[in-house]
């Protein structure tokens, strides 16, 4: 199970392969063009896509204040490929422990999902199987329980027993 991804920010960007099996069976190169995905009416999409369950923040109120002229500049600089990834915010939580978060700047969370859902979501989607409902359209935490209920149902009435392990991993957090 492989999966080779490689991304060029130049005229276009290329997919490469998607290996799957022992056989390397590949899925073939995908192609699209670099200004396709960096459109203004993109960047918009992308920046309220961003900003869900975040308006309340200082870094998304001042983007907001001045939302055209910062799209505006945000795309010329894709435009003119002189786009730089900003600093990562640095800060510290403690939940049940202490830990050490780095995130993107709001900007560049808005690039990030010009690429994710203009590009790399509509390549994947199709290679995804059925029952996968992380992050998907028309999908998520409903659909993933009424799947597993039929399964444990059809399971259920083919062999008369489960045994079901429920674990609370709420705190845990592998690093």
């Amino acid at each position: 199970l492989k999966i080779n991804i490689t991304i060029c920010i130049s005229d276009i960007l290329y997919f490469t392969s998607f290996d799957f099996d022992p056989n390397s069976f590949i899925y073939g190169r995908v192609i699209m063009k670099y200004d396709d995905i960096f459109t203004f009416s993109h960047l918009y999409k992308a920046h309220l896509k961003a900003k869900k369950c975040k308006r309340h923040k200082k870094e998304v109120i001042t983007f907001e204040l001045d939302l055209s002229n910062n799209l505006y500049k945000l795309f010329i600089e894709l435009k003119e490929r002189t786009y730089k990834i900003s600093e990562y915010n640095h800060f510290t939580i403690i939940d049940s422990k202490k830990r050490k978060i780095q995130a993107l700047q709001y900007r560049d969370r808005v690039v990030q999902h010009v690429i994710v859902d203009n590009y790399l979501m509509p390549l994947l989607e199709k290679h995804l199987i059925y029952d996968n409902g992380a992050c998907r359209i028309n999908k998520g935490t409903d659909f993933s329980r009424k799947r597993i209920r039929s399964f444990l149902t059809a399971f259920f009435l083919y062999c008369n027993l489960i045994f079901i392990i429920i674990l609370n991993l709420l705190n845990i957090m592998f690093c």
